[in-house]
């Protein structure tokens, strides 16, 4: 089932400094290893994500539901508890968002995926192969094991999506 969106730029940008820029997150951490970057921000009413690289985007409600999911070069998007790709098609020079709806096994795939990112990312940070980089607001040391503590708990469960 595919239905129309609205219009995008035809272009697409590379993501800001988010440490200093992603001021929609009111708490914001970044770490950066020798090959990966992990961004968490928090919003002021809990819904917060998580960015690897520019590869990966996570976003969750504040009850740890998925949100949207943002796995290069796909887009995802839970609409009413149920998981559909985000496709951009171009149309007479306008470019327009349709969503594909996902069917269950290709859900479950992309949530047991999401899940392992998410595993893979709380073994990074925790470890010492990877250094952080700052905090928003500055010098809060106990925000980094704030944002540790939001994805161990949304990663002891299977994934769920916003409904």
């Amino acid at each position: 089932m595919r239905t129309e969106r609205r219009f995008l730029a035809i272009e697409e940008q590379n993501r800001e400094n988010l440490l200093r820029d992603a001021t929609a997150f009111t708490q914001r951490v970044l770490w950066q290893g020798a090959q990966t970057e992990v961004f968490v921000g928090i919003r002021s009413d809990g819904r917060w994500s998580l960015y690897v690289n520019q590869d990966v985007v996570l976003q969750f409600s504040g009850e740890n539901q998925l949100r949207r999911i943002f796995i290069a070069p796909r887009k995802y998007a839970s609409i009413a508890g149920e998981l559909y790709e985000i496709v951009r098609v171009s149309r007479g020079g306008k470019v327009q968002l349709q969503q594909v709806y996902l069917d269950l096994a290709m859900r479950e795939k992309l949530l047991r995926q999401c899940h392992d990112e998410l595993r893979a990312v709380l073994d990074l940070v925790s470890g010492p192969k990877i250094a952080l980089i700052g905090t928003w607001p500055e010098n809060q040391s106990e925000l980094p094991k704030r944002m540790i503590q939001i994805m161990y708990e949304a990663s002891q469960t299977h994934l769920r999506l916003e409904t």
